[in-house]
């Protein structure tokens, strides 16, 4: 989200000949002057000047100005706070205020001063949405959508505060709200690219990943070096059937970070479905390099080397991604074909019933552990798993002639 919450505003104040002297009045609008250049050591030198002559709230408020500009919030916040104190309905002092104590990270004190603003002036629509970025800051999300919806109340033509609102909803996962407000912010500001960005990514959360590719086509267009929406891309066009596609845009965000383990892991996956084994063992060592502890990485070895027959190896990374996490049932399942292939029976049942553990609604599991207790002559549960084969399968087209084989398998048993 952007963080725009207020701008200095620093008029040259008029002064009555009465309240200052020709030369302070002078030194006070040549420090403004100077402010407005960003020449702040010399602006600085001056309002120091007035201030040994004239403390009122705008030399105050002039000097926390000059202050916030030159990176010396807390200083800042004291001047602002003086300003205050001699004007405490003025809001553009607590509005600059509110910067000092925003550069010092004192979120809670800064939304306490812009609720005092609020209280002064209830009717205007940037204060609230300054207060919103500041709950969003502290990741506290309903009281910033509040905010912001009171914001587009008072002022419904702004697109900035639809796209804010958006952003939230996008990070609550309430997606067809974000896409309501991100449609509107496009509407009222259809040149704003970041907003087209936004709905890309609203939209494949929503999986119309063709929408979403208009959208980022449209964004990198004009920001092509994104590595975030060049991911983005990446994900709409596999999706789409456009993997080639995919692996070009994958291969600008390695270009650009040659450590993006995201990057690197969808190049693999996709690397593995076109069956370019070497270049997705590649990508996946890699990641391994950068972090150990990928699960995917881990695991995608360990698909490599059991798709090429290689099971010893296979196993290797199916039991490492299994130390990494034990709730994925289809790594148990991967395990035990893998133990069955080189004959461990019991090692492949073990892990069969982890699976099933985890989700007991897997009929082909059933299947692959009933084979396996035949092996070690456990014929009475391999007959059972084969009954529970047959219950759960009975309505899956694609298994039929498997359960034609339970059934024989049954009968077999049943004779012995």
């Amino acid at each position: 989200m952007k963080k725009y919450i207020f701008l200095f505003i620093v008029f040259s104040f008029y002064f009555s000949r009465a309240q200052l002297s020709e030369d302070v009045l002078l030194m006070f609008n040549k420090s403004v002057q100077e402010y407005h250049n960003r020449n702040y050591p010399a602006a600085l030198k001056l309002i120091d000047s007035v201030l040994t002559q004239a403390q009122n709230e705008h030399t105050y408020n002039l000097k926390g100005a000059i202050l916030i500009a030159m990176d010396s919030a807390y200083s800042a916040e004291w001047y602002f706070r003086k300003a205050i104190e001699y004007d405490s309905n003025l809001t553009e002092y607590r509005e600059n205020l509110v910067q000092s104590l925003m550069k010092q990270k004192k979120f809670d004190e800064a939304i306490d001063e812009i609720s005092n603003i609020i209280k002064i002036d209830p009717e205007k629509s940037s204060t609230y949405y300054s207060r919103g970025v500041l709950h969003s800051e502290k990741k506290d999300y309903q009281k910033a959508i509040a905010d912001f919806s009171a914001a587009i109340n008072l002022s419904p033509k702004n697109p900035n505060y639809y796209q804010a609102r958006a952003e939230l909803y996008y990070l609550i996962a309430e997606y067809q709200r974000a896409l309501s407000d991100i449609n509107q912010s496009i509407k009222l500001n259809p040149d704003q690219t970041t907003n087209y960005r936004l709905r890309a990514f609203i939209l494949s959360q929503l999986n119309n990943y063709k929408d979403a590719l208009i959208d980022f086509n449209k964004y990198l267009q004009t920001n092509p070096n994104d590595k975030d929406a060049l991911l983005g891309r990446a994900i709409a066009l596999y999706e789409t059937g456009k993997k080639i596609d995919a692996i070009g845009d994958l291969d600008k965000v390695i270009e650009q970070n040659s450590l993006n383990e995201n990057a690197l892991l969808n190049r693999a996956a996709i690397y593995f479905e076109l069956e370019m084994y070497e270049r997705s063992l590649s990508d996946y060592e890699k990641v391994i390099q950068i972090n150990p502890q990928n699960f995917n990485a881990n695991f995608g070895l360990g698909e490599i080397y059991f798709e090429q027959n290689e099971f010893e190896k296979a196993l290797t990374y199916y039991y490492r991604a299994i130390e990494i996490s034990a709730n994925n049932p289809n790594l148990f399942i991967k395990t035990g074909n893998a133990e069955y292939n080189l004959k461990n029976y019991l090692k492949a049942v073990e892990n069969f019933t982890k699976a099933l553990s985890i989700n007991s609604n897997q009929p082909q599991v059933y299947f692959n552990r009933a084979l396996a207790y035949k092996m070690i002559g456990q014929n009475e549960n391999a007959i059972n798993d084969y009954s529970e084969f047959i219950k759960l399968a009975g309505n899956i087209p694609e298994l039929s002639s498997y359960i034609e084989k339970a059934q024989k398998e049954i009968q077999q048993l049943k004779s012995k």
